[in-house]
């Protein structure tokens, strides 16, 4: 059992007009369900002004109107709702759901995958088996909407970002790093590694809610050819799920 120093939770200003509620200083799934939890906590007993509340791998940026409310204020009733339970103890997510996604894997669409597999010391293939093998969670939305930062990899796959950043990759790329996958929902610059391409875009403006995969859920990717990846891309496109919700 992971053991977590006392002084988590606790609250910091950050900035004039926001409060970052931090429930560790390094990563796991309890400490992530945990603040999730405390977020659906806040969103359904919301606090006099603050605008909005965005949580992260392991904290919470709560911000708020500093003309209808102060910090001390926002900390008082932040402190309290820590104080009603013992937030790492067996946190529950709300209604996650469980999805499959489709990737092409390789090819001009994950030119890092070879590089990968070596840092890794397998195959291609290998690396796709391990890959698309990992059940993976949502441990965060983040950097544009709908990207999801989904999590946690074997060990071994645990290798560094690029040196040199990519000017940009294109959303739905599948990127690793770190023991992590990062699926962009736009175009966005990266230092993490490419090893595929999904047609899911996770972000529609349009559609309530915009996102469809969303913190705390569960991924597994599975591999499809480039043939097939075409033709997602073109239902993707045309406004048509390609993701399996099991």
């Amino acid at each position: 059992m992971a053991s977590y120093d006392p002084i988590f939770p606790d609250i910091v200003p950050a900035g004039d007009s926001a409060a970052l509620v931090r429930f560790s200083q390094t990563l796991d799934f309890n400490v992530n369900a945990a603040l999730l939890e405390f977020d659906n906590y806040i969103a359904s007993s919301p606090i006099n002004g603050v605008t909005e509340v965005s949580p992260a791998l392991v904290s919470l940026l709560v911000r708020f109107d500093p003309l209808q409310v102060s910090y001390k204020e926002v900390e008082t009733q932040l402190q309290q709702m820590l104080q009603l339970k013992d937030w790492l103890l067996k946190p529950v997510v709300k209604d996650p759901a469980h999805w499959r996604i489709p990737v092409y894997y390789g090819g001009e669409t994950g030119t890092d995958l070879n590089e990968v597999s070596q840092l890794l010391g397998v195959s291609e293939a290998d690396a796709i088996e391990q890959h698309s093998q990992a059940r993976l969670r949502v441990l965060t939305l983040g950097f544009a909407p709908g990207c999801c930062y989904l999590g946690m990899l074997p060990e071994a796959w645990n290798i560094p970002r690029l040196k040199v950043i990519k000017p940009q990759v294109p959303a739905g790329s599948i990127l690793v790093a770190i023991g992590q996958t990062v699926m962009p929902s736009a175009a966005m610059p990266t230092g993490w590694r490419c090893i595929g391409r999904t047609p899911l875009n996770n972000f529609n403006a349009t559609k309530l809610p915009p996102v469809q995969v969303k913190h705390g859920d569960t991924v597994q990717y599975y591999p499809v050819s480039a043939r097939e990846f075409k033709k997602l891309q073109a239902a993707s496109d045309n406004g048509l799920s390609v993701i399996e919700h099991v």
